[in-house]
């Protein structure tokens, strides 16, 4: 039987470190054995992979240059109908194209009753023979990495710094959060510049949801002092 023991979060960058899953079995007596797995994207079998057992019989799946290719970026927002390059939308804008993807993994493995036989694939629940069955779930990913924050030097992605949840408390929440593209919280502008400045928004996975409610811009003159605020 399949067991799951570490998966990428329900919501990550594809170019993040941690996109993938670490797979457990029994492989006692078990000749040749290699897990097997299947890659969908939007519910389309797009890859077919095999990986042999580390030496504590464990499989590591690498899912991101797979479902790398089926991500993508563009420069253009929707503005009101419009298409818009993004970086001149005021104030909000969609991505042009849906650049997030949900991707799903199945688990299985094959091997042989003896050194010299055929080998067999089974879909990861006992003995039962067939594809990949084994999955642990729907995930989404985008054309990214990691935001250039301190967070960056963790080991592990954790979108939960992301995520704009959080109960309204009077007219705005109480939450901050982190933009999911580079600019940090803090830089220096002048203005000739722009930034496009992402977040995320609503469906995520089964029970993660990201609701922006405003986004709040500080400015400070050359000696720290705060000139204005201005919420949109």
């Amino acid at each position: 039987m399949i067991t799951i023991i570490d998966t990428p979060e329900k919501f990550q960058p594809v170019y993040t470190d941690g996109l993938f899953y670490t797979i457990s079995a029994d492989t006692t007596d078990k000749y040749k054995f290699r897990y097997t797995y299947d890659v969908y994207v939007e519910n389309e079998l797009v890859f077919q992979g095999k990986a042999t057992p580390n030496p504590y019989d464990l499989g590591v799946v690498d899912v991101s240059r797979i479902i790398d290719t089926y991500t993508n970026t563009n420069v253009l927002a929707d503005y009101n109908g419009t298409p818009i390059y993004q970086h001149i939308t005021f104030p909000f804008g969609v991505p042009y194209d849906n650049t997030v993807i949900n991707y799903q993994v199945y688990f299985g493995y094959e091997y042989s009753d003896t050194a010299l036989g055929p080998v067999s694939g089974f879909t990861g629940s006992g003995t039962t023979i067939g594809d990949p069955a084994i999955t642990s779930g729907l995930y989404k990913t985008y054309y990214g990495t990691y935001g250039v924050n301190g967070r960056a030097t963790q080991q592990d992605f954790e979108i939960g710094p992301f995520v704009l949840s959080g109960s309204p408390v009077g007219t705005y929440p109480t939450i901050s959060v982190l933009f999911l593209t580079n600019p940090p919280r803090i830089r220096n502008i002048q203005d000739t510049e722009y930034y496009t400045l992402g977040f995320t928004n609503y469906y995520l996975s089964e029970d993660i949801l990201s609701q922006p409610y405003y986004v709040e811009y500080n400015f400070y003159d050359d000696q720290g002092s705060l000139i204005t605020t201005d919420t949109i």
